[in-house]
Order: C-alpha cells, then sequence, then structure tokens
C-alpha cells in the first residue's frame, strides 16, 4: 500500500487538500517520532507546509527512517531553487509539492542530493543566462 500511495505522490495524483493530522504522522513515524518532530519543530514557516505535505504524503519506511537533517536540508533546497528560478511564478504551488519537492521517485534511494545539484546547477544556469544575454546584447 506504501508503494502505491508513494507512486501516486510521485505522479502529482495526490493534492495538497488532504488534512495535515500531526498525530497520525508522528504515530506512523514509530520510533523515529524524533526526528520527525525535531524536522517539524525547526522548519522555517515559510517552508513548513511544504514539510507537512511530505510528511503527510510519504511511505511510512520513509517516515520511519528519515532524519531530521535530511528533511530539512531537502525542503530548504527546493525552496531555494523554486523561488531562485525566472520561472517561478509559472509554478504553482500544488506543482511545487507534487514534483519539485519529492527527494525521491518509487524506489529510488535516498541520498542526499539536492544540495549538490543545486550548488552545481545554479553556476552553470548562471553562466548561461549571463551568456544568453550577451547574446541578446
Amino acid at each position: 500500500m506504501a508503494r502505491l500511495c508513494f507512486c501516486f505522490f510521485s505522479l502529482g495524483l495526490v493534492g495538497k487538500d488532504l488534512a495535515w493530522d500531526p498525530d497520525a504522522v508522528l504515530e506512523r513515524a514509530g520510533q523515529n517520532r524524533f526526528e520527525i518532530s525535531q524536522a517539524l519543530d525547526r522548519i522555517p514557516a515559510s517552508q513548513r507546509a511544504g514539510l507537512r505535505f511530505l510528511l503527510t504524503h510519504m511511505p511510512e519506511s520513509d517516515l520511519q527512517s528519515l532524519s531530521s537533517g535530511f528533511l530539512l536540508e531537502n525542503v530548504d533546497y527546493a525552496y531555494r531553487a523554486w523561488k531562485e528560478s525566472p520561472w517561478k511564478s509559472q509554478v504553482s504551488e500544488q506543482l511545487f509539492f507534487n514534483q519539485i519537492l519529492p527527494y525521491a521517485s518509487i524506489n529510488e534511494r535516498r541520498d542526499a542530493w539536492r544540495r549538490s545539484f543545486y550548488e552545481r546547477l545554479k553556476r552553470w544556469f548562471a553562466a548561461w543566462t549571463r551568456r544568453g544575454l550577451r547574446l541578446l546584447g
């Protein structure tokens, strides 16, 4: 069932209007409850909705194993990439939650990849944008 739910999550078939139930999330987290509580306590207010979305929709196995550091870093860099992109106004919050925010898809390993991608691609994108602006003159 968890794989099926995550499949829907990864494909963007789940909306953000599923009710936030912190007690249910913490119950599902089992022995990882402390890590999830830490993430909830430390998340900036501007990113809280994104973390709640992830916690509501992630597979139980992730809820029971991912660290607060992993979750906080993933959410932070997803928001940075979205907010700094020139096309931010064209990406709705729901599209962001479903397509940009997820840290993995279905059976991918749960790696801390987002910071590295952000830093490498931000430099590349900045250089590409400068080069394009020079060509447009």
